[in-house]
Parts: C-alpha cells; sequence; structure tokens
C-alpha cells in the first residue's frame, strides 16, 4: 500500500454503512515528477479541492469512514478511468485525463517535452491510483459484511467560475447521481430536499453527473450506492482559500442532517 494515502477510519464495532472519499483534496507532488512540471502552475494547485474535509468535520462522530490522498490530482487523477479519457459533463464537452497535461484554464502542467510517456502513467497508476481505488473496494466490502446497504460519498469542490469547463458560474452545490442510476431514488431525493432547504443554489447532474468513481463503484441493486457533491468554493472558503467556519455553518449543518437522513434509509432499504 502506498504511503502516499491517509486513511481515516473508525474502530468503534457500531460502523456508520457510509464511506465518504475525497479524491481530489491531495497537495504533494514528488520531488521526482516536480521537477518536470512548471512551477508556475504547481505553486498555485488551482483545481485543488481546497480544504473540501472541512465541511464533513462530523464525520468522526456518526462514525463515518474517510478516505483521503496526501497527493495531488496533478500527479495522477483518482476520478479518472484509466482506459480512456472521458466526459464527466452533461453535455460531453471537456475530455479529461487520467494524468492531466493541462490545467483547467489550459496552462501547460509540464515543461516543454517533460510530459509523462506511458511508461511514466502505468508506474504512477500502480504507486497512486490502484492503492485508492483497492482501499475503496476493500471498505466497501467491510461495510458491506454489517449492512445490507452502503453509500459511497463522492465529496468534491471547484472553483466558482471555470470558463473552459462553462461559460457560466457554477451554481452552489451540484448533486451528481449520474443521471439517477448510481443510487436509490430515497437517497437522491434525501439529498436534495435537505440542501434546498438551505439559501444555496442547488443543481442536479447538471453539469457535473458524477465522476469516475461514482460511475465505476456504484452497483443499487447489489447494495451499492453512490452520491457526488460539487460544491463551489467561495461558499466555504474565504478569499485565502482558507475554510471559514461563519460562511459554510449553514451547509456544514445541512450536510450534517443529510448523512443522518442517509443513514436512516440506508437501515431501511
Amino acid at each position: 500500500m502506498s504511503d502516499n494515502i491517509n486513511f481515516s477510519t473508525t474502530k468503534d464495532p457500531k460502523i456508520s454503512p457510509i464511506l465518504i472519499s475525497m479524491p481530489h483534496l491531495g497537495t504533494i507532488i514528488p520531488e521526482q515528477i516536480k521537477h518536470t512540471m512548471n512551477p508556475s502552475v504547481i505553486d498555485g494547485l488551482d483545481d485543488t479541492d481546497w480544504h473540501v474535509d472541512h465541511l464533513y468535520d462530523f464525520a468522526d462522530s456518526q462514525k463515518i469512514t474517510v478516505i483521503k490522498p496526501e497527493f495531488s490530482r496533478y500527479v495522477i487523477d483518482l476520478n479518472r478511468s484509466i482506459n480512456s479519457e472521458e466526459s464527466l459533463y452533461s453535455d460531453g464537452r471537456l475530455l479529461t485525463q487520467l494524468v492531466p497535461t493541462h490545467d483547467f484554464t489550459g496552462r501547460p502542467i509540464y515543461k516543454d517535452k517533460l510530459e509523462p510517456n506511458q511508461t511514466e502513467i502505468n508506474k504512477r497508476v500502480a504507486e497512486f491510483y490502484q492503492p485508492y481505488h483497492d482501499k475503496l473496494k476493500s471498505e466497501i466490502k467491510r461495510l458491506k459484511s454489517t449492512s445490507n446497504h452502503v453509500l459511497l460519498f463522492e465529496a468534491h469542490s471547484i472553483r466558482r467560475y471555470v470558463p473552459k469547463i462553462s461559460p457560466d458560474p457554477f451554481p452552489d452545490l451540484i448533486v451528481g447521481t449520474n443521471n439517477g442510476t448510481s443510487c436509490h431514488r430515497d437517497l437522491e431525493e434525501a439529498a436534495l430536499s435537505l440542501l434546498r432547504r438551505t439559501p444555496y443554489s442547488v443543481e442536479l447532474n447538471d453539469p457535473f453527473q458524477g465522476g469516475y468513481i461514482t460511475r465505476s463503484f456504484a452497483n443499487p441493486e447489489e447494495g451499492i450506492h453512490c452520491i457526488q457533491l460539487e460544491v463551489s468554493q467561495d461558499v466555504y472558503l474565504d478569499e485565502n482559500r482558507e475554510p471559514d467556519s461563519a460562511k459554510s455553518h449553514l451547509l456544514r449543518e445541512a450536510l450534517n442532517e443529510s448523512f443522518q437522513k442517509f443513514q436512516s434509509i440506508l437501515e431501511r432499504l
């Protein structure tokens, strides 16, 4: 198992049937990779899901397992397929890569002629990508051993305005359920109803339907449900990209209540 992954796992035998994954939270780039990259791009790490774990600080009290990497998505994107490029957006635009060569503004991540070749990509899959996905599988299996239904919740965030992805600013919150196929409808409805009681703007599957993890792990018929939540970062961060507890208070309360509701739904399915 790679040392570049942190696992926060509840030891209490009363384990929640929920697993929270935060695949774009990490910021570390190994030195042997960093020297091939453009400093002006990686110094800012603009495409990081900055401090998204701040929104889920109730997880421990609810005995929810959390998995999060230390390394940056610029090393390898854990939420992409290893087999092909894919579009994650509702209208099919903007194919995304397993190992990104450009950031969301279009700037090249790598110095001239230093983009990783297939051998290097395969190495990163083995060292960084596969351990994360193996851990997701093993944690789901562990939770399934005590619960008939489990929820894998993908926690993400994004800058409010990314022209390369959308000509319009994003709403506050985007719930992704792969057009209703990645989870039981009661889980989707619970997420929407509780989040829509807040002042935040909420959209369903537009423009994000859920990334590769949501799409590939979901199997509601076998009791494995997946939901992705994308949050615009100005909802919970200050101008220095630090968590703002006062600003994010209502959202964190709504999420806390949502996860309590998720647990009750999973128990009765």
